[in-house]
């Protein structure tokens, strides 16, 4: 695996895969129900606007993951990522840190 073009796609499908699992499967399909009720703890987002807010979390980390594994604008794409995993860990220790075992 000494080519670089074969490393830079490597860790961007690495990246796409992590995104696709937790927008896709975890919130768009439903499959963690855990998902649900960790943004039912903020306390703006119950019920039918809680489930609004996953949904549209989970197209929104679709769609990084279809931004990562395009490669364009990748520093935007990483400053991007990482406002995100900030917003909703902050989210997380804030109003769900209870109910959160990991």
């Amino acid at each position: 695996m000494s080519d670089p073009r074969i490393r830079k796609w490597t860790i961007r499908a690495s990246l796409a895969l992590a995104w696709l699992y937790q927008g896709l499967w975890c919130k768009l399909l439903g499959r963690m129900p855990h998902h649900q009720e960790v943004i039912a703890s903020v306390p703006f987002l119950d019920g039918a606007a809680g489930h609004i807010a996953l949904i549209a979390l989970g197209v929104i980390e679709c769609a990084i993951a279809v931004w990562v594994l395009s490669g364009r604008w990748a520093r935007l794409a990483a400053a991007a990522q990482t406002a995100l995993l900030v917003a909703m860990n902050a989210g997380g220790v804030i109003w769900a840190s209870r109910i959160i075992p990991d």
